[in-house]
């Protein structure tokens, strides 16, 4: 990767976080379950592949901000009561998910497969932490059915659509 100066860092930083925050908004409630369905993911898989281990830095600075009571988490929310909440395990696992998968990625070949790879690893580490605090709320025998598995099938699609995307941004930069 070519060294790029502390402004450019800096602005995608400030890119990543703001794709982030817009696309928490697109955001479609389930009423069955109190996580919602948003692009969240997709773009932190994005964020991952593209600034590898510094990754967690916008999204670190999402959390905070959110913590802050900044209206950046699904449906304009923010607060603290969002990360003690029954979605806050998926909110932190957005966190743990992009330190592990954004160090992993540095020293993986920078190919589909490993995309596709590190896209799912994403999506385990989440859940697992999601489903945990979830279960605080609903109970365990219900956290998986209202956790994971209305999701299973749009985040695969969002690993397939995050790949593709970054395999024409490499294709096409010096990425």
């Amino acid at each position: 990767m070519l060294a790029i100066t502390r402004r450019e860092f800096l602005v995608r930083v400030v890119f990543w976080n703001l794709s982030l925050i817009l696309f928490s908004q697109i955001s479609i409630p389930l009423p069955f379950s109190p996580v919602p369905i948003t692009l969240q993911t997709f773009i932190l898989l994005l964020c991952a592949l593209y600034m590898g281990r510094n990754a967690y830095i916008p999204v670190v600075l999402y959390v905070l901000e959110g913590i802050l009571g900044l209206p950046v988490f699904a449906g304009w929310t923010g607060g603290i009561a969002k990360i003690l909440g029954p979605t806050g395990g998926y909110i932190l696992g957005f966190i743990v998910s992009s330190v592990i998968v954004g160090y992993t990625w540095d020293f993986l070949r920078k190919n589909v497969v490993n995309a596709v790879i590190m896209g799912m690893l994403m999506h385990i580490i989440i859940y697992i932490l999601g489903v945990f605090q979830l279960s605080l709320f609903v109970g365990v025998e219900n956290s998986i059915s209202l956790g994971v598995l209305p999701f299973v099938i749009g985040d695969a699609f969002k690993v397939v659509l995050a790949t593709l995307i970054y395999g024409g941004w490499k294709r096409y930069t010096l990425q």
